[in-house]
């Protein structure tokens, strides 16, 4: 994955490549061609037009650009079975302390535990910074979770599906 920057006066452009997706971006309409055109002519490639999708990131422009990542909340919640669950209104019990398992206790589907957290993280940090706390504070117990861990983790996705839509919202 990389970023470019090409900075001409008070003309900007912005390439943003990650395997053989790109997405190009500039202030000066007249610079973006001359950049698409630059790379058509070395590489074989297609103008797909205004992005609505790179790397599961939802683009969409309503009064400016929302990202948002609905397509993957969805899947997070029906792999969990929880895509028709009661919402609440916040991803994390006030002042919830969670226990470390140790000892003999058995740790509760650690590997389960581990790709649901790991799903969340990407799901936060894309587009969804309301739940980064949660799903860091999570992310602690993924070596040994137990059955409070899951408990948290499960009112967390009751928080993601009151609130699917949401995303980061940047004004024109």
């Amino acid at each position: 994955q990389n970023l470019y920057i090409l900075n001409r006066g008070t003309q900007l452009v912005v390439l943003v490549l990650y395997v053989d997706d790109m997405l190009v971006t500039s202030t000066s309409s007249e610079v973006m061609s001359e950049v698409k055109t630059a790379f058509k002519s070395r590489y074989k490639m297609k103008d797909m037009g205004l992005a609505r999708v790179m790397l599961g990131l939802e683009i969409e422009r309503k009064d400016g650009i929302l990202v948002r990542q609905r397509t993957l909340a969805q899947s997070i919640l029906q792999e969990h079975g929880m895509l028709d669950c009661n919402p609440v209104r916040s991803p994390m019990e006030a002042n919830l302390h969670l226990p470390s398992i140790q000892g003999d206790h058995e740790p509760e589907r650690p590997g389960e535990y581990r790709r649901a957290v790991g799903r969340l993280l990407y799901l936060a940090s894309g587009s969804r910074p309301d739940l980064m706390f949660s799903v860091s504070y999570l992310a602690r117990f993924c070596e040994r979770p137990g059955s409070a861990h899951w408990a948290a983790v499960k009112r967390l996705l009751r928080y993601i599906c009151g609130s699917m839509d949401w995303g980061v919202h940047f004004d024109e």
